[in-house]
């Protein structure tokens, strides 16, 4: 950096005549530089040393940004977790809607069935009680009776 700073130098040393005023100016920019660095460092060292409030509160923010970050990152992930629990459970409800449809309509097909064969699985079941009946009737010892009744 120095020589990119004597380069500048250079540049401007036009109006400068004398070499020996020249040199006397780059040496104080040296100096200069030295103790900027040097206030620098004391400033830094001071901050952290004498006050919590300068350069500690730097870094706990630097430490509250990066905990920002993790769990800003860990509730995006928890987020999808969620929206795709989300869609499974819409596809499973969708499944069972339709289950349960097609289930209610088996149901009424076979409503439609027994009350169509109603009548014909009830008509020999009359005709037996009633020839039970007539021979119930006609037999009037107590053993055909029992067997009648059962």
């Amino acid at each position: 950096m120095i020589s990119n700073e004597s380069a500048a130098c250079d540049r401007a040393a036009a109006p400068f005549e004398d070499a020996a005023e020249l040199a006397k100016l780059r040496a104080e920019i040296i100096k200069l530089r030295k103790i900027n660095s040097v206030l620098m460092d004391r400033v830094e060292n001071d901050m952290s040393a004498q006050s919590p409030n300068g350069f500690t509160l730097f870094q706990a923010a630097i430490t509250l940004d990066n905990r920002v970050a993790e769990r800003t990152t860990e509730l995006t992930r928890l987020t999808h977790q969620l929206f795709e629990q989300i869609n499974e459970r819409y596809t499973a409800e969708k499944a069972l809607l339709i289950a349960k449809g097609d289930a209610e309509k088996a149901n009424l097909s076979k409503t439609r069935f027994l009350a169509a064969a109603s009548p014909d699985l009830h008509q020999p079941l009359n005709i037996a009680r009633l020839f039970l009946g007539l021979v119930g009737q006609q037999h009037e010892t107590g053993r055909t009776q029992e067997y009648l009744a059962d």
